[in-house]
């Protein structure tokens, strides 16, 4: 089994997620888009898209994205193994008929409630309302026709949504423990974007080592669920 992950900058690796999927023995496929590794033309094995200090509407500065739309579209009609985190389930929402708006950020983390419809999902129904989920992001999805929303927080009226069966998108990063949102929040341009946010970085990290223990578990059995559900149900 071999998982395509779409990387779009240097702090923005597949984490935890990827950890505990090469736990279950799967190979992952990076491919640093950022950095000119090429967007696959078809949908591999399965998908995962992370997320990047980028927006969905600088497609012009980062022409991989509009290659990742490309793909995540034929994702969704294939119905095949899919997950977006952040911006990738920002273009997602674009691909499905919604829409991305950019607004006052949701640093920090961020309690996230299933809806009726996440609570009957098959990779969310272990996902307890009101987890502290990490976030990051100024962007915002409104969800369109060709998308079921699964979760929400105060903040984001979209925190996951599913296309058709097996193509997922979730708002909060669940492949973050302490030592990434460390690594994340002590880089120069993070550093930089937080303090204009009202945000040490400090203060994150130190947020992130109280919630560490939890989040850590959580992106485990997410990650698990995706796997044993999702990409290669029994």
């Amino acid at each position: 089994m071999i998982v395509t992950v779409l990387q779009h900058g240097p702090w923005g690796g597949p984490g935890g997620i990827g950890d505990q999927l090469r736990v279950r023995g799967v190979e992952l496929d990076i491919r640093h888009v950022y950095a000119d590794d090429p967007v696959p033309d078809e949908p591999p094995e399965a998908l995962l898209v992370m997320g990047g200090q980028m927006c969905t509407d600088e497609k012009g500065a980062h022409p991989f994205l509009r290659h990742e739309s490309d793909l995540l579209a034929k994702c969704v009609a294939a119905d095949s193994p899919t997950l977006g985190i952040c911006l990738g389930a920002q273009l997602l929402a674009e691909v499905t008929g919604g829409t991305v708006r950019h607004d006052t950020p949701e640093i920090g983390f961020a309690e996230v409630r299933l809806t009726d419809a996440g609570r009957d999902d098959p990779l969310l129904d272990g996902f307890a309302d009101g987890t502290p989920t990490f976030n990051a992001h100024r962007d915002f999805i409104t969800a369109g026709p060709g998308a079921v929303v699964l979760a929400r927080s105060d903040r984001a009226p979209v925190h996951a949504l599913r296309a058709g069966g097996r193509v997922y998108g979730v708002q909060f990063h669940p492949e973050m423990d302490a030592d990434r949102v460390a690594r994340y929040a002590n880089a120069s341009q993070p550093g930089a974007y937080l303090r204009r946010h009202g945000w040490e970085p400090a203060d994150l990290i130190a947020l992130a080592e109280q919630h560490h223990d939890a989040h850590a578990r959580m992106g485990r059995e997410l990650a698990d669920r995706w796997l044993d559900r999702i990409v290669a149900p029994v």
